[in-house]
């Protein structure tokens, strides 16, 4: 049934569950929301017109890997729609499908003849893909953990012989479970022919396996940084680490986000052109103190140049070739 009610800003734009540690799809999404955050943060522009917002633009980008810039009444736009055309020598699409409903914007036009289009990566992947393969390692790594923590409440299985008695022990797992309170048994079903509670070993108490998740969710969060050029290290040493093991992936950090910020200077470079514009990128935030870090680092490494001393006028030798005494 159509309705013109208007859903909670919470519900619209997040997946909202009362349960979240029990939702994987949720959980999934709050991981990839919580990554996209971030990587919405790589890039800072200057000269955008006031009808592009920096952070649509990105989204437009990292989310569908392309965004097409087109004026629609005098006024620039970014939009994402459909590619195709018959392919170039290169088989790149040659037709930008622009279809937007709230400008009544519905139009074919030629791709890089009218308008511009901008690709987020050379690859044409986007970062939807990797942002959804740490969400879903991630939502495991928490699902696991949440198991493993309550099992570790439970090292023994108790016996039911009948429904009261299931419906007993169901009620102290729950209690058990919800860390509300002490649960207590009742009835002689569960005490055996020497007066104790019926009990089975059900696993011995051993922290290790959430030990093994935490390392894992750590390991899982400092690759995520690395595949977008922030350092962050994962020690499986569980030792201190010296300054060349901290910096030795330094290079491996820089080609992906450079990729990145070399497709958009470019298109920039063509959008400037076409539409008498002054927009600029850069990178921002943690990039930019990487980038001079990483820059720093590369000049400490040049050898220094020999400069070729010139003699004092003490040491220059005199006409006759010798030194004065």
């Amino acid at each position: 049934m159509a309705t013109n009610q208007i859903p909670r800003k919470y519900d619209w734009f997040f997946a909202r569950s009362d349960m979240l540690l029990k939702d994987k799809e949720a959980l999934i999404f709050f991981h990839y929301n919580m990554a996209l955050a971030k990587t919405l943060k790589m890039f800072e522009y200057d000269g955008l017109p006031d009808t592009i917002p920096y952070r649509e633009l990105e989204k437009i980008l990292q989310l569908n890997s392309f965004a097409y810039w087109l004026k629609k009444d005098d006024k620039l736009y970014v939009f994402f729609g459909g590619l195709g055309g018959r392919p170039n020598e290169y088989y790149q699409p040659t037709n930008f499908i622009v279809a937007n409903p709230y400008l009544q914007f519905f139009k074919t036009v030629k791709v890089n003849e009218e308008g511009v289009l901008m690709w987020n990566d050379y690859s044409h992947m986007g970062l939807s893909l990797m942002l959804r393969r740490y969400a879903e390692l991630m939502a495991e790594c928490d699902i696991t953990l949440r198991f493993g923590l309550i099992n570790d409440r439970l090292v023994s299985i108790l016996q039911a012989s009948n429904d009261t008695a299931k419906e007993s022990a169901v009620a102290l797992l729950e209690d058990i479970e919800e860390g509300r309170k002490l649960g207590v048994i009742m009835g002689e079903d569960w005490i055996d022919e020497n007066g104790n509670v019926k009990v089975h070993d059900y696993r011995k108490a051993n922290t290790q396996d959430i030990k093994d998740v935490m390392e894992l969710q750590q390991y899982l969060k400092a690759s995520f940084w690395n595949d977008i050029g922030i350092q962050a290290n994962y020690n499986m040493k569980r030792e201190a680490i010296n300054d060349s093991e901290a910096g030795m992936n330094e290079e491996s950090l820089k080609p992906f986000i450079d990729d990145m910020l070399e497709c958009r200077k470019e298109a920039l470079d063509k959008i400037n052109k076409q539409f008498g514009t002054n927009i600029t990128v850069r990178f921002a935030s943690s990039w930019v103190r990487r980038e001079k870090i990483v820059s720093d680092e590369t000049e400490e490494d040049k050898p220094e140049e020999q400069v070729e001393e010139t003699p004092s006028d003490e040491e220059k030798p005199d006409e006759k070739g010798g030194n004065e005494e």
